[in-house]
């Protein structure tokens, strides 16, 4: 398994889709493996130090959802729950009119509206620039994810 993923690494940093790939994969609280290939700096060979510290950019909201599905899925949230329930700030939403005035929200924001992802249209732009990274991304976690489904 070990052999798979760091040869599906390797092809990726030699094909220049990615300059470097760090991976960590656990399963039930255990680690099951855990690698590095390529550089933090392709063009100057820079390794990938220990305890490396990554920009996610706009990661962050699949990271929030999927810790989200965690609680769910231990009950101790609900998409439906109002965001006032964890912040009272929220508890007296005003919205803003098409006339400019502010008048009283007709319903309360719930978790389940702060969490859906969409492309944007700056997104459109680029999308060929990004499919490819994106393609290689998710046939390596596929790859990861059917060998511990076995």
């Amino acid at each position: 398994m070990s052999n798979e993923v760091k040869n599906c690494a390797d092809d990726y940093i030699e094909k220049q889709l990615f300059s470097g790939i760090e991976w960590r994969i656990e399963q039930a609280g255990e680690l099951r493996l855990e690698g590095r290939s390529g550089y933090a700096n392709y063009a100057c060979k820079t390794p990938i130090p220990d305890r490396a510290i990554y920009r996610i950019y706009s990661m962050t909201k699949p990271i929030i959802a999927a810790l989200a599905v965690l609680l769910v899925q231990k009950r101790l949230m609900r998409l439906s729950d109002p965001i006032a329930k964890y912040d009272p700030q929220f508890s007296k939403m005003r919205v803003l009119t098409p006339n400019g005035s502010l008048e009283p929200a007709c319903r309360l924001i719930t978790l389940e509206d702060l969490l859906p992802i969409g492309l944007g249209s700056v997104m459109n732009l680029t999308l060929a620039a990004i499919l490819p990274p994106i393609i290689a991304r998710q046939r390596f976690l596929l790859m990861a994810r059917e060998t511990f489904a076995k």
